[in-house]
């Protein structure tokens, strides 16, 4: 398995090979951006036409990797968010093109792309795309980036998330039986820290802090809620982020009346430890995407904020909580404090929808497994 941070990686997955991506180099310097521009293309062309002819000289690392995929029988781009140019696409396209000129069958798996306006980068990720066995979205918006730069869509579906398949089998019933407490209420909140999602100077954080700030009190002084925080990226060490950071800097700038009813849960929680956490909750308050489904999954109704435009697509079009959603670029105390009274005043009704939603993209999300047996019974086959 490639991954960027594979020493954090291979400490959670022990069982599981991981390796960093070695294919594509790092040359980015400010004064030579031209020159490293052209050097990258060029390294990378050679780097396909090495794995084509096994002869061209390699460094040793790199020849492994290429050996590694010609091993391989089936390569499955996981995603998430990866194939976004804010990420920078084109060093996560290599493997993929070797693949290609390999006829190593691969996939593209359930994820949130684009868009695309580099005109390199539409060139190589329609060829990526087009040469896919298939190549699965999780929203429409991302299915559209792909039209707009002349993918063929024979092979391009959209398909909910595969961390739905996770959904606890009482959860929709959950959902459906679920009233507001009239005590006792209890919330959990995923925040984070925007890094490139907000404005430079920090002024969006500090409006996003602002926010959540006052829903908590809002929450607490007006529905008599205890508030939990508790996101997915965090207790980890070694990680990228820790998302236990940004909540315990707003729950110190709450007033000292507020706090006592407001604690922070650093700890690392597995995947489905974290999901029957968030089974504990009446509702749940989500910045990270799988947050939000992990709630959902659980049972727990979710007021979402969106910073990209996945959550808008899986919260609100696939989920129906699209008035509910807060976007990020205009987040601010009110629109946030209004959207959790809308939601919380609606709570039987928004309930009872997000389980017939659940239920049926529960069911989309399960059919991942024999679109991709599908896709690839339909390949040619193709000798050694």
């Amino acid at each position: 398995m490639l991954d960027m941070h594979p020493e954090v990686a291979r400490r959670r997955f022990p069982c599981i090979e991981q390796r960093r991506p070695v294919l594509h180099p790092r040359l980015r310097t400010q004064r030579l951006a031209p020159i490293s521009d052209w050097a990258r293309s060029l390294h990378r062309q050679y780097v396909i036409a090495a794995a084509r002819s096994r002869h061209l000289p390699l460094p040793a690392r790199e020849r492994l990797a290429i050996e590694a995929i010609r091993a391989s029988r089936l390569i499955a781009y996981t995603g998430g968010t990866t194939l976004i140019e804010q990420y920078g696409v084109t060093p996560k396209l290599l493997e993929l093109e070797i693949a290609a000129a390999l006829h190593v069958p691969y996939v593209l798996l359930p994820q949130s792309l684009g868009p695309f306006t580099s005109g390199l980068t539409r060139r190589r990720m329609r060829r990526v795309v087009d040469r896919a066995a298939v190549a699965l979205v999780r929203d429409e918006t991302s299915r559209q980036h792909l039209d707009d730069i002349g993918c063929s869509m024979e092979n391009v579906r959209v398909i909910p998330d595969v961390v739905f398949t996770l959904a606890e089998t009482d959860a929709a019933k959950r959902l459906r039986e679920s009233e507001r407490p009239v005590t006792g209420f209890r919330v959990v909140i995923s925040a984070r820290p925007l890094g490139q999602f907000g404005s430079a100077d920090g002024a969006t954080q500090a409006r996003y802090n602002a926010a959540i700030r006052r829903l908590v009190i809002v929450l607490i002084e007006r529905f008599g809620a205890k508030v939990t925080f508790l996101s997915t990226c965090q207790g980890l060490p070694g990680y990228w982020a820790d998302d236990s950071q940004i909540a315990c800097q707003i729950v110190e700038d709450l007033p000292p009346s507020v706090q006592q009813s407001v604690s922070v849960d650093r700890r690392m929680y597995e995947a489905g430890e974290l999901q029957r956490r968030y089974a504990e909750y009446d509702l749940a308050v989500c910045t990270r995407l799988h947050a939000a489904i992990l709630a959902v999954n659980a049972g727990t109704p979710v007021l979402p904020i969106a910073y990209e435009f996945k959550t808008h697509g899986v919260m609100g079009d696939q989920l129906g909580l699209s008035e509910f959603v807060c976007d990020i670029s205009n987040i601010s105390e009110e629109g946030l404090v209004s959207s959790a009274e809308r939601l919380l005043g609606d709570y039987g009704a928004v309930t009872t929808r997000l389980a017939s939603r659940l239920e049926d993209v529960v069911a989309e999300a399960r059919q991942v497994g024999p679109l991709v047996a599908g896709a690839l019974a339909r390949m040619p086959a193709v000798g050694p």
